[in-house]
């Protein structure tokens, strides 16, 4: 990997936010806004089973007329995560996300083995980051 390269795991957010399926919307909802985050991962017996986002509040809940006091998030949970290896670069994660049309990505070994999770703003940081040092080889650090 080249030397300006900067791997998703320096800028994933180790802490994942997690809830069982049969939590309500609003319980994941107060525990996202909380932590200010836009996303939280479903688990069930340490198993993976979805990540419930902001935009599934919005298509599959607030359009969709559902209750948010009353449905589990089990109900509207995107169940197929994508993830992205620690070791990769966040160019790659920015085209996944691009492709996959995300704003985040699980950073995972092995599907259950989950180290983080990365999301658009920590990927537009980083590229951000690594254009200046581009600019500026002489204020690189190794």
């Amino acid at each position: 990997m080249p030397a300006r390269e900067i791997r998703v795991e320096q800028v994933m957010n180790p802490e994942v936010l997690t809830v069982t399926p049969g939590t309500t919307i609003m319980d994941a909802l107060r525990q996202m806004a909380e932590k200010h985050v836009g996303s939280i991962v479903v688990m069930k017996n340490k198993k993976l089973m979805g990540i419930f986002t902001e935009r599934d509040l919005l298509y599959k809940v607030v359009l969709a007329g559902k209750n948010p006091e009353q449905t589990p998030v089990s109900e509207v949970m995107t169940r197929n995560v994508v993830s992205i290896a620690p070791d990769r670069s966040v160019e790659w994660a920015m085209n996944k996300m691009a492709h996959g049309n995300f704003r985040h990505l699980l950073v995972a070994d092995n599907g259950d083995d989950i180290h983080g999770i990365i999301s658009i703003k920590d990927v537009a940081q980083a590229l951000r980051l690594q254009l200046i040092a581009g600019r500026r080889p002489s204020e690189e650090q190794d």
